[in-house]
C-alpha cells in the first residue's frame, strides 16, 4: 500500500491543483474482500480525494460498455493473472467465480485455450447451482 501511494504521488500528485479534491474511482475484482478495498482506499489518500468510490470491476465494465443493467448480464473479465465470471442482476453482483489464470499465464505449457476452458467451467458451475 505504501509503495502504491508513493507511485501515485509521483505520477499524479504534482498534476493536481494545490487545493483540488478529486473524486477517485477504484475498481476491484469482485471476489476481493473488504481488506483489499480498504488498502486501495488507503493508497489513493495521497491524492487528497473528496471521496473514493470502490466499484466491482465487472460492474464498471458493464457501465462503460453501456449495458442495460436492468437485465441479467454475464461479464467475463480476463485480466493478466486473474479471470472472473460475474452474473449481474439489476446491476448488482448476484454470483461470481474466479480462477488464478490470465493472459500473463499463456505460454507453451498453458495455451490460451485453457482460459476458454476455465471460462466454460465457471459458467457451467453457475448454471448448475
Amino acid at each position: 500500500t505504501q509503495g502504491t501511494a508513493r507511485m501515485l504521488d509521483r505520477l499524479l500528485g504534482h498534476r493536481l491543483p494545490r487545493f483540488a479534491r478529486p473524486v477517485v474511482v477504484v475498481t476491484a475484482p469482485v471476489l476481493d474482500g473488504l481488506a483489499y478495498r480498504t488498502e486501495a482506499r488507503t493508497a489513493v489518500e495521497v491524492l487528497r480525494p473528496r471521496t473514493v468510490l470502490t466499484v466491482p470491476s465487472a460492474r464498471a465494465v458493464a457501465l462503460a460498455a453501456g449495458a442495460d443493467l436492468t437485465r441479467p448480464l454475464l461479464v467475463m473479465d480476463i485480466g493478466a493473472h486473474l479471470t472472473e465470471v460475474v452474473l449481474l442482476v439489476d446491476g448488482a453482483v448476484f454470483d461470481a467465480r474466479r480462477t488464478a489464470l490470465g493472459t500473463g499465464d499463456i505460454d507453451d505449457a498453458t495455451p490460451s485455450a485453457r482460459i476458454g476452458e476455465a471460462l466454460a467451467d465457471m459458467t457451467t458451475s453457475m448454471l448448475r447451482q
